[in-house]
């Protein structure tokens, strides 16, 4: 039996344009056995946008409240619905072609995938490739480590530090 595929992403108010290239990144995955769980909150053409997308097999959740408890409603949808798999995206971002396969061939061995990411400011582009510059790609880590990296950015960045809830062993940092 297959497993049961979500993508998870929150929408809200933002430039139309940032949505139709998430969705066209979507729509172009070489794997497409996945569901694409949306948290709407209050984006106003989200249905007029996903017509030209019927290739996708979406789920609308419309809820609006802080960007946590938007993406925790999805969670708990999820969780709900007896997914096997999540993998969280942006919804003004856009991927490679094979971003959902190769999560899911890489989540076969690891029980947390991390991508990498680039850090804005209010100017653009702060830094990019965060975790490559410090790591290595396809290098396994702890969750120490994990809270260690993103605590340390929070705090020269001047926020206060998070704590994450993973209980886990595998950790595999890719780009």
């Amino acid at each position: 039996m297959s497993e049961k595929i979500a993508f998870l992403t929150v929408v809200f108010p933002m430039e139309e344009n940032y949505v139709t290239d998430f969705l066209t990144s979507l729509s172009a995955q070489t794997f497409k056995n996945f569901d694409l769980v949306v948290v709407n909150d209050q984006f106003k053409n989200f249905h007029k946008i996903t017509k030209q997308f019927s290739d996708l097999k979406i789920t609308l959740l419309n809820f609006s409240d802080t960007p946590l408890k938007n993406r925790q409603h999805g969670i708990d949808f999820i969780l709900a619905n007896n997914y096997d798999i999540v993998i969280f995206g942006d919804s003004d971002d856009y991927f490679s072609s094979n971003r959902v396969q190769v999560a899911i061939d890489k989540l076969a061995k690891y029980d947390v995938v991390v991508n990498d990411l680039s850090v804005f400011n209010e100017s653009g582009v702060y830094e990019q490739k965060y975790f490559s510059n410090r790591l290595k790609n396809d290098t396994e880590i702890s969750i120490e480590y994990i809270k260690i990296l993103i605590n340390s950015m929070l705090i020269i960045h001047g926020l206060k530090k998070i704590h994450l809830l993973i209980k886990t062993k595998k950790i595999l940092i890719c780009q």
